[in-house]
């Protein structure tokens, strides 16, 4: 969802009674200065339950919820995109009815991955309402081998150092900039990962979402 579906979204969820006015204005905040989706980031901040949250966005739209406990998805289901694709986008093949396929998915609102699929497979497209976790489980765990999936949600540790003196090998780094970066290195840690993490961000190389999951799993 876009800005504006988002503020949509928040104003219908007030009018409905499920978040405070103030709690909207505290996840339009968050969602200003970090980015993200208004829903995920209502669930985040504890303002609303994510099956709430999906059954009354599947209520507004007229979706289907569904529960992916002890589902599995088709081999040959997922056979009908990339992998790439199905896990960029963070969706899964349901199943197919006729000449429907119907896509779980935590947003609704993807509509390049729907338009992408319909195109590929040449059927109609319909998005059902699944949790983002039960998503997220299922893709790594098919998509991925053992321990795989694990290194892929808790990256190794890398050392600034040690990418610098590589960078400074192949002659990326010369005259003023290795002053510079010598600097870089004896400023404070704290201020040096926060400043890299932002610059990371702004670049499109780091996703906040991505990089807010990862800090809250190794606090």
């Amino acid at each position: 969802m876009g800005e504006p579906e988002d503020r949509s979204l928040g104003r219908l969820l007030v009018d409905a009674g499920l978040i405070t006015p103030k709690q909207l204005e505290e996840a339009l905040a968050y969602q200003k200065s970090i980015g993200g989706r208004l829903g995920r980031i209502l669930v985040k901040l504890g303002a609303l339950m994510e099956d709430k949250l999906l059954q009354f966005v599947a209520d507004q739209q007229g979706l289907e919820v569904i529960s992916l406990k002890g589902w599995e998805p088709d081999t040959k289901l997922l056979s009908l995109a990339p992998r790439d694709f199905w896990e960029n986008h963070g969706i899964l093949p349901y199943a197919v009815e006729h000449s429907t396929l119907k896509v779980a998915m935590s947003d609704a609102s993807d509509i390049p991955a729907i338009d992408d699929l319909r195109f590929t497979t040449s059927l109609e497209v319909v998005p059902v309402l699944a949790s983002e976790r039960e998503l997220q489980t299922l893709i790594n765990k098919h998509f991925y081998k053992d321990g795989e999936a694990a290194s892929r949600k808790r990256a190794p540790r890398v050392d600034v150092r040690d990418i610098a003196r590589e960078v400074e090998a192949r002659g990326a780094v010369r005259g003023e900039r290795e002053h510079m970066l010598a600097d870089l290195l004896n400023t404070n840690p704290a201020r040096l990962v926060k400043a890299m993490a932002s610059l990371l961000v702004k670049k499109g190389v780091l996703d906040p979402e991505d990089l807010s999951s990862e800090l809250e799993e190794t606090t």
